[in-house]
Order: C-alpha cells, then sequence, then structure tokens
C-alpha cells in the first residue's frame, strides 16, 4: 500500500533549491510494430486523464508522417492517428496540452520544397480526436523553421488559452 524512496544523503546535500523524486511506476510500449519511428514527444492532459504521444513513422529518407497515439493516465492504450501525412515530409513533433480548453497542440516540421521547411500545427480534444485540419505556425519566405517545441499551460481561467512554440531558424 505504499511506496519506500531512498535518496543518497550525498545527493541531497548537493542539491540545490527544490528536490523531485519521480519513480517509474509502469512503463508502456507506444509501438511494438515493425515501423521504423523516432522523435517522439509526450504530454499530459489532467482535465480527460489522457496522454498523446507523438512521433515520426519514417518510410524513407525524403518521406515521415506523423503519428498520434492516446492513452489513458493508466497506460491503457486508447487509439492510434495520423497527424500527418502524404507526400509532403513532415518531421519533428512536439505535443503541448492547454487546460483551459483541454486541447493538445502538435507542432512539425514540413517540408515546403524549394521554400524550405514551414512548422504546421494541429490541434486534438482531450478524447484524442483530431480537432481541425493542419494550420502553418510559421512560414518564412527564404527561410527554413525546423524543430519546433510546444509548451502548454496549466492555467485554468478563460485567459489560460494559450501554446508557445519556438523552433529554429535559418536561411534557405
Amino acid at each position: 500500500g505504499h511506496i519506500e524512496l531512498t535518496v543518497p544523503h550525498a545527493f541531497v546535500a548537493g542539491a540545490r533549491g527544490a528536490i523531485t523524486i519521480d519513480p517509474v511506476i509502469r512503463s508502456v510500449p507506444v509501438n511494438v510494430g515493425s515501423d521504423n519511428t523516432r522523435n517522439a514527444d509526450i504530454a499530459y492532459d489532467r482535465q480527460n486523464d489522457r496522454w498523446l504521444v507523438v512521433y515520426e513513422r519514417v518510410f524513407s529518407g525524403l518521406d515521415a508522417d506523423i503519428i498520434g497515439r492516446g492513452f489513458f493516465g493508466n497506460g491503457d492504450s486508447l487509439n492510434e492517428h495520423v497527424i500527418a501525412a502524404g507526400a509532403v515530409d513532415a518531421r519533428n513533433p512536439s505535443v503541448g496540452n492547454n487546460d483551459a480548453t483541454q486541447l493538445f497542440l502538435v507542432a512539425w516540421d514540413e517540408d515546403r520544397g524549394g521554400a524550405g521547411r514551414a512548422i504546421m500545427g494541429r490541434r486534438e480534444t482531450g478524447s484524442l480526436n483530431v480537432d481541425a485540419p493542419p494550420f502553418t505556425l510559421r512560414a518564412v519566405v527564404g527561410a527554413t523553421c525546423l524543430s519546433p517545441a510546444v509548451g502548454g499551460s496549466t492555467a485554468t481561467d478563460a485567459g489560460g488559452n494559450l501554446f508557445a512554440v519556438v523552433c529554429e531558424e535559418g536561411t534557405t
């Protein structure tokens, strides 16, 4: 009925600020198939007690899709769905959650041919259903935008309806 954690005295003595001990209670396989997958990210929706894992499913050096896998709070699988697919190369997914809206935002970089790469986004509900079509978050003529990182918000007031998205940007 309880867990006891022991932390070495030397670790505690050398720590600065608050210490958080986060034990692994259960490991959950995300993709056990033979697909070539990489670059996973995860976010949690505490209002709906759901996890969303996003990752690349790689087909070749010029073609990858973005896949989402939903999990219940206890780690049981809920669903798998395609977030970005097709003839364009989609890479480097990131996901964040916003408690006020109970939405996830998934962002990734996508090939625009000779125009470089743009940052795309797609919303998902807390029940892990795609909420809207993909939309452009950042595209700059003559530049390439790579490797987005999404941050959500735990604010539950109406003013907390925000996400933060950052990316690397360079010239094409």
